[in-house]
């Protein structure tokens, strides 16, 4: 019967420890989460208040440098536009329209120049160099749950380089931008960046500490209980 109850207590122990270093972690991921979102909402509080960034000047640490905007020549080049996926604007569904310019280093890049309601968009033609200017993104890579590509449609789930690169047949920068100019009623419509974007993370943060050791507190009270009685 000893032998038994100290089983149960070592189990109760065990389950204690492994449940708290899970919620724990949890709290410790959202305090490196809101680490991540304030770094967001200040580079984009910052690129709202400055000039945009001269490419040349930043190119060689230009991946280093996502949600800033940059300003440089470009010349949009004759590629099919490519079409990303189930894009909503005002509950209404759509695309987001991908279309490659190319920099005065040579590099082709893509970008995202934002929502439309229909495949019609022309061809770009190539009208000479003008002044281009995007916020910066880089890639992400495919998530589990993403769904596949329709390439013979020209249509994508998610900004895919590897993927760009295999239906255009060109090699495209490491990065891409998305187009930043004033709201009108042209489309595509340009992609909008909240102003204030919310930091919530250290309140989840606490959430998950606080049932932490509220976790390990219960399961300790029970293992005592469970503790053997020493005759």
């Amino acid at each position: 019967m000893i032998s038994m109850l100290r089983k149960q207590r070592v189990a109760l122990i065990i389950i204690a420890f492994l449940g708290f270093c899970f919620l724990f972690s949890l709290g410790v991921w959202q305090v490196k989460r809101s680490s991540w979102k304030k770094n967001i909402i200040n580079t984009i509080e910052y690129s709202q208040v400055h000039a945009p960034l001269i490419y040349r000047n930043v190119r060689s640490k230009i991946q280093g440098l996502p949600l800033h905007i940059v300003s440089t020549p470009a010349r949009w080049q004759s590629h099919p536009y490519l079409y990303i996926q189930s894009q909503y604007r005002e509950g209404k569904l759509g695309y987001h329209a991908l279309g490659i310019i190319e920099l005065p280093d040579g590099k082709k890049v893509v970008v995202n120049r934002g929502w439309v309601d229909h495949k019609n968009l022309v061809y770009l033609q190539d009208g000479g160099r003008n002044n281009f200017i995007g916020r910066v993104r880089l890639y992400e890579k495919k998530k589990w749950f993403m769904p596949e590509h329709a390439t013979a449609r020209y249509e994508l789930a998610f900004i895919d380089k590897e993927a760009i690169e295999n239906i255009l047949g060109i090699k495209v920068a490491p990065f891409y931008f998305e187009e930043y100019r004033p709201l009108t009623n042209t489309k595509p419509y340009p992609i909008e960046r909240k102003e204030k974007l919310s930091d919530n993370h250290l309140t989840y943060a606490l959430t998950w500490f606080l049932l932490s050791f509220g976790w390990l507190s219960v399961f300790l009270v029970r293992a005592r209980v469970a503790k053997p009685k020493q005759k």
